[in-house]
């Protein structure tokens, strides 16, 4: 007696509620809120909470109880209800509603249809499968650093994996001034690309990859920097010192867009005049002239090209080669005339990296069967979401690490972790048989529902056993003594209006359960 009265406290023991989700009460229609959820996105930790009004009666029958039996998720989801302790029954007498809050990380993309099923009880005893359906889309991860995107940002085992600029830009290039805009990829798999779009990359091997986009601007073409004038052919007048060194910047139209004058510098080479110039309408000449303006005589200012002579004479400035970055410094000679000039490529450079992470599977589960009553399959709960496969299809009536299939077929498990990757077991035929016998004895409760007397008759005469009353949460409201009968009355009449499970546990603590209803 000890013994089986321990077993049943270990079976029935309730433990302290945790909330998993927060009931939506404003609804008066019956169904699910919302109806759709919102969008998962594949490898990326989810969890929804939604709401479900259970009917009070259809076809002019009440429902006494529903029990949430299953609910159908995409790979990589898994649920828990708001009354996880009375294992998800709900008597919509007391409380019409319930809540299920459905969480993990998806391991599939796509459209799908969650559909929640509740074994229903009426008050004719009648049992029938309530159910109601919400629509949830899993999509793609994306991710996007402002400059380009990757889809999808991870992967498992290997990935195939596609990058583009966010926000491209159109420039034509100016002939032998810029060369626009280039890119550069480096995707740390061993494979580049200069292409504004590149090819889908594969990435085939766990780990982490850095991937670095360079983007070089030019748009903005060559500038005059600077020109070091070295040796002239132009002097001042004796007692005037060094001569006074202007210069005169030219155009492809001949227009003078920049000069030095006036300057009375008399400094001794060489000289360096800093410049800015933009160079857009090349080619472009230099005029080197000495300042005279300080002279008592002979204040006609005169070309350093050689003294005294053509007044009028320039020298080429030659730009450098269309992709030449940076600085170039180039060496200029005409006649007496000597200097050099710097000219820069002015480019900007955006330098953008990621990582792309590519996750391994989780190791492989193995299944361990016992086949003793209630026959058990389990695997090593790793705290992933595990799905449990029948005859190589999903049954969404199993869920966590350990089941009890009531009948034969081949099982394997999936096991799915954080990251959306998953592995699965090998599969496993268990032959379940004798399953009614194991359950127990057989009986009849008459009638139910009862408001006073309830009848149990046995098929058989029982030597000894326990008959067990408990309520929705475990708790044990009537105990009775079973000794050579077959037919036992019991009185339910100080027990509340509600649904009741009524347990006979036989001299070999095997047990069978039926619900009761006190109305």
């Amino acid at each position: 007696m000890k013994a089986i009265f321990s077993f049943i406290l270990l079976l029935f023991v309730s433990f302290s509620y945790a909330q998993t989700c927060s009931i939506d009460y404003s609804h008066n229609t019956p169904g699910i809120y919302p109806s759709v959820f919102t969008d998962g996105v594949k490898g990326t930790a989810y969890s929804e909470e939604f709401t479900i009004l259970f009917p009070s009666a259809a076809a002019g029958v009440n429902y006494n109880s529903f029990k949430i039996s299953s609910v159908e998720l995409p790979l990589g989801l898994t649920w828990e209800c708001s009354n996880e302790t009375t294992d998800c029954i709900y008597v919509p007498s007391q409380d019409p509603f319930a809540c299920i809050r459905i969480y993990g990380t998806p391991a599939e993309t796509g459209q799908f249809v969650i559909r929640i099923s509740a074994d229903a009880v009426h008050s004719d005893n009648s049992e029938s499968v309530y159910t109601v359906e919400a629509d949830l889309e899993v999509i793609v991860s994306s991710s996007s650093n402002g400059v380009f995107s990757f889809t999808p940002t991870s992967a498992c085992e290997t990935g195939q994996i596609d990058f583009s600029l966010d926000n491209p830009t159109s420039y034509t290039p100016i002939p032998n001034h810029t060369t626009g805009i280039s890119h550069s990829w480096d995707f740390g798999n061993g494979s580049m690309s200069n292409l504004t779009t590149p090819a889908t990359q594969t990435f085939s091997n766990v780990g982490q990859y850095t991937v670095t986009h360079t983007e070089v601007l030019d748009t903005v073409g060559f500038k005059m920097k600077s020109v070091t004038i070295i040796a002239v052919g132009c002097e001042d007048t004796y007692g005037y010192g060094n001569p006074d060194i202007y210069i005169e910047m030219y155009d492809a139209n001949n227009t003078m867009v920049y000069t030095t004058h006036p300057t009375l510098n008399d400094n001794d080479l060489p000289i360096t005049i800093p410049l800015d110039l933009l160079l857009n309408n090349p080619p472009y000449q230099i005029r080197v002239m000495d300042d005279d303006s300080d002279n008592l005589w002979g204040t006609n200012d005169d070309n350093c090209v050689k003294g005294s002579g053509d007044i009028n004479a320039k020298t080429a400035i030659h730009l450098p080669s269309v992709s030449s970055f940076g600085t170039t410094t180039q060496l200029a000679n005409n006649d007496r005339l000597s200097f050099s000039y710097n000219i820069d490529k002015d480019t900007i450079q955006k330098v953008t990296t990621e990582i792309i992470t590519i996750f391994g599977n989780p190791t492989q589960p193995s299944i361990v069967a016992d086949l003793n009553s209630p026959v058990t399959l389990s695997t090593s709960d790793l705290g992933h979401v595990y799905h449990w496969n029948k005859d190589n299809l999903r049954d969404h009536s199993f869920k966590g690490a350990e089941i009890h299939p009531e009948q034969t077929g081949s099982f394997s498990v999936i096991a799915v972790d954080e990251n959306g990757c998953y592995s699965t077991s090998n599969e496993e035929y268990i032959e379940v048989t004798g399953l009614e016998e194991l359950k127990g004895l057989a009986f009849n409760i008459f009638p139910n529902p009862s408001n006073y007397l309830v009848n149990i008759e046995f098929t058989e005469v029982v030597s000894k056993a326990e008959v067990l009353i408990t309520d929705l949460s475990g708790r044990i409201l009537k105990q009775h003594s079973i000794v050579s009968q077959d037919f036992v009355t019991l009185d339910v009449s100080k027990f509340a209006k509600g649904i009741y499970t009524l347990t006979i546990v036989n001299e070999n603590k095997q047990l069978t359960t039926k619900k009761l209803i006190v109305k």
